[in-house]
């Protein structure tokens, strides 16, 4: 007898294949999808039972239509590859009686106070913080540091995110947070590097873990033409990077699942927590990972929620990087076109946009115009080849 699947889907659904074909075993499972209508037309007809397309950031009514389909058909998994609808998949499961990730497992993985509060605890640096209940909470944690980070507590793709370094700074962004102020957190600015490390973890033991470095500051995403990461070889990066993101899962009780952690490196080394996600990292970083190691990430987090198999890891022998260009506002001139950029050392290219096309400036780090992988033998190679892409793609809009 099949089983039924409820997925809550943000994504466009050619995430759930891998080399064009369905990760979903369709001969073992019912699949039933609620959908952004975004995505509703291109999902094959084949590949569900029963597809409803609504407002996904609508949490009582997906609730109350899992509700409906649990009752009708018994529900036995819940997918959700997307940040914003993780907790409301938690909540789903606790409510049909389903086996993984709860609302409270996945809560402190969303909100950025928790997840620091749970691994200072674990003697686990991370950056000084503050929960704002008011303006003056704000002041006063200014008044100690130059610079500061205001951030939402459960926010997505760095989005009302702001680096405040006077009172002047201050007073630009409060009619912004004043409205919700108790939802945002401040925290100190840690000088150095970002990186992000992305792990599959299958009861409790890390199956695959790799990182990379983040091309520009991903806070700097509106100012920034582009955005991206790259591999590195440096052996002992790896291998304190490797700990340290080991230590940070075992605190924060992942179990089953992939996650996205970012963390800062100083100069002398030093590695302090950024945040943490329960899901595969967005951008281009899937398509990246799979020309190194031949894994798919969505694809990993798929099986460990579903009970399957995980795919065996290879290594390609590879380094990778992946680039992204970002929008700036205006009417569409001009665009290169992907077979500028037939290389053999760029596995992966993908232009968004046309001729035409009206723009915005970006609203999310994940925001893009066009996207591209680049592989090389060494982080130098890939690094350049990533910034050749950048030199090369041209964009004109007109205002």
């Amino acid at each position: 007898m099949k089983k039924n699947i409820l997925i809550l889907n943000r994504i466009d659904f050619s995430n759930y294949y891998d080399n064009d074909k369905p990760v979903i075993d369709y001969s073992k499972y019912n699949v039933f999808i609620l959908t952004k209508k975004i995505h509703a037309k291109s999902i094959p007809v084949n590949d569900y039972v029963e597809l409803i397309s609504l407002d996904l950031n609508n949490d009582e009514r997906v609730i109350e239509i899992a509700k409906e389909l649990h009752n009708k058909y018994k529900l036995d998994k819940v997918l959700a590859l997307s940040e914003r609808n993780l907790l409301t998949a938690g909540l789903i499961r606790e409510y049909c009686n389903i086996s993984g990730m709860t609302y409270n497992d996945i809560y402190p993985f969303r909100d950025k106070c928790t997840m620091k509060s749970i691994l200072k605890k674990a003697n686990i640096k991370v950056p000084d913080y503050v929960e704002i209940k008011q303006v003056e909470d704000i002041v006063d944690f200014i008044s100690k540091y130059n610079k500061v980070i205001i951030k939402p507590r459960q926010g997505m793709g760095s989005e009302n995110t702001f680096v405040i370094e006077s009172m002047e700074d201050l007073q630009t962004i409060l009619p912004i947070i004043s409205e919700d102020i108790m939802s945002y957190e401040i925290e100190e600015f840690i000088e150095g590097e970002l990186y992000h490390c992305d792990t599959v973890v299958q009861d409790g033991k890390v199956m695959f873990c790799s990182f990379m470095k983040y091309i520009n500051s991903i806070m700097d995403y509106e100012s920034n033409r582009f955005g991206g990461g790259f591999m590195l070889d440096d052996d002992l990066l790896d291998k304190n990077i490797r700990s340290f993101n080991k230590d940070v899962i075992k605190a924060l009780g992942f179990r089953n699942g992939v996650s996205h952690l970012e963390l800062f490196i100083d100069k002398f080394g030093t590695i302090t927590f950024c945040e943490i996600a329960a899901r595969p990292g967005g951008a281009t970083i899937i398509p990246a990972y799979e020309q190194a190691y031949t894994i798919n990430l969505h694809k990993a987090a798929i099986c460990l929620e579903l009970g399957q198999q995980l795919s065996k890891v290879k290594n390609t022998g590879y380094l990778s990087g992946y680039i992204i260009l970002l929008p700036k506002k205006g009417v569409i001139k001009k665009v290169s076109d992907t077979r500028e950029f037939d290389k053999p050392w760029i596995p992966f290219k993908k232009i968004n946009v046309k001729v035409g096309q009206v723009l915005s400036n970006a609203k999310y780090s994940s925001d893009s115009i066009a996207e591209f992988v680049v592989i090389g033998k060494s982080s130098r190679e890939v690094l350049n080849r990533l910034m050749w892409v950048e030199e090369q793609f041209m964009l004109e809009c007109e205002s």
